[in-house]
């Protein structure tokens, strides 16, 4: 019964594990407050398994030409109560704050980006799941 019991511990834990490894998504955001500019942002997320966490990209675009790459720790943060979760990618740099359901109709969703000292709304959409 030990070993039924430690295999299922183990098992679980493994495929969560893996299953977290394989999980990537991509979004693509649109400037909301910006009409006359062509930037939009790529964010780009998975499971690093050397720092045991999740980490991204941002790509600032310029014409869907990438003119700024920013490695970012991606964070979540569940507010069970309100059904919704915090994501934050940050990096020293650039910060981008969104909030998304947590039953998982994520689809379009706003996010807010931060550079320095500009804050620009965003409008994303999830490319993958």
């Amino acid at each position: 019964m030990r070993f039924v019991s430690a295999f299922l511990f183990f098992y679980l834990g493994f495929s969560q594990a893996f299953g977290q490894e394989l999980r990537s998504s991509v979004y693509e955001c649109s400037f909301q407050n910006n009409f006359v500019s062509n930037n939009s942002l790529r964010m780009k997320e998975y499971f690093d398994s050397q720092l045991g966490q999740q980490v991204g990209q941002i790509d600032l675009l310029e014409n869907q030409v990438s003119i700024q790459n920013t490695p970012t720790l991606v964070y979540q943060i569940p507010l069970w109560d309100q059904q919704i979760y915090v994501q934050i990618w940050y990096s020293s740099t650039v910060r981008v704050d969104s909030q998304m359901s947590l039953t998982g109709s994520n689809k379009i969703f706003p996010a807010t980006y931060h550079n320095g000292s500009l804050q620009e709304d965003l409008l994303c959409t999830t490319l993958n799941p």
